[in-house]
């Protein structure tokens, strides 16, 4: 629990300095400019998004291979972890979209489209859980099937014609404003991640659980 609060609070304040950093203080990006700012906030929620459902397909496997509480536990953790961070990656995307393409709903961009679909599916696996907290094979199986949504996400730019930029790496963004992602980055990887592993330590011990 100490450690969980820790986390927490480095997590917090990373992620304080990356945001004040790159909203406030930092130039205006220099191929976007002022709208290129939501990056600072956009990049590291897709990520760990990502990586939240990524943590869900591991803990999947795990729990279909040892049938352990803690794996499934941690399954339902990052699956609610996914649902809520890709959702947020739809709404900062939406808020970007705006000012650049004129519209809140690009619903002609593959990569918007694909996000959306990531979002609502692990959305559903979420309510499934909460419905049915006793079927939990069901809900690793469901994590195993659903994830390959993540990684055609992150690669529909390259494979399909988009309006979508491709995705930023160090070299494509300004250094001035890449210096403010890096504690962005890590401070929402650390809230993730205590986040769902304290979530995922309550599953475990509540009534009923393995």
């Amino acid at each position: 629990m100490r450690t969980t609060r820790l986390l927490l609070a480095a997590g917090f304040a990373a992620l304080l300095l990356g945001h004040a950093w790159g909203l406030l203080l930092a130039p205006p990006e220099a191929a976007m400019g002022e709208t290129g700012r939501i990056l600072v906030a956009h990049i590291p929620t897709a990520w760990a998004g990502f990586a939240s459902a990524a943590t869900a397909l591991v803990a999947a496997s795990v729990a279909l291979w040892t049938g352990g509480g803690r794996a499934h536990a941690t399954t339902r953790a990052a699956v609610e972890a996914s649902a809520v961070l890709l959702a947020l990656t739809v709404a900062q995307g939406s808020a970007w979209a705006r000012p650049t393409w004129g519209v809140w709903v690009p619903a002609g961009d593959p990569r918007f489209v694909l996000t959306v679909a990531g979002a609502g599916l692990y959305a559903a696996l979420a309510a499934w859980a909460r419905w049915r907290p006793a079927a939990r094979t069901a809900l690793a199986f469901g994590a195993v099937l659903v994830f390959p949504v993540v990684p055609l996400i992150h690669l529909v730019t390259r494979l399909a014609r988009t309006i979508h930029p491709a995705p930023s790496g160090p070299g494509d963004l300004d250094a001035a404003f890449l210096a403010p992602l890096v504690p962005s980055l890590l401070g929402t990887t650390l809230l993730v991640a205590a986040t769902v592993a304290e979530r995922a330590r309550r599953l475990a011990r509540a009534p009923g659980s393995p």
